[in-house]
């Protein structure tokens, strides 16, 4: 499974799954965290914080747990 996380420029960040690996919900805060190092790392505008992240994901269980909710919130992104 790709795992794909990007903006309205290229993909940021990604993630290629085992085979008989899943996405869960601590596995989904640490991509959550990396994704937010690979912004910083890459979007310079994001770093100043000139810009906002809009963050848009699907109802996956692990998407709609309380601690991926309190990661986004954390983050200051926008749900």
């Amino acid at each position: 499974m790709l795992c794909i996380f990007w903006d309205q420029e290229a993909p940021i960040y990604y993630e290629l799954l085992k085979p008989d690996e899943t996405v869960n919900t601590d596995r989904y805060k640490q991509q959550l965290l990396n994704f937010n190092d690979a912004i910083l790392e890459k979007r310079e505008q994001y770093k100043k914080r000139q810009h906002k992240v809009n963050f848009l994901d699907d109802n996956a269980p692990s998407h709609r747990a309380k601690p991926t909710k309190d990661i986004v919130k954390a983050l200051g992104w926008e749900p």
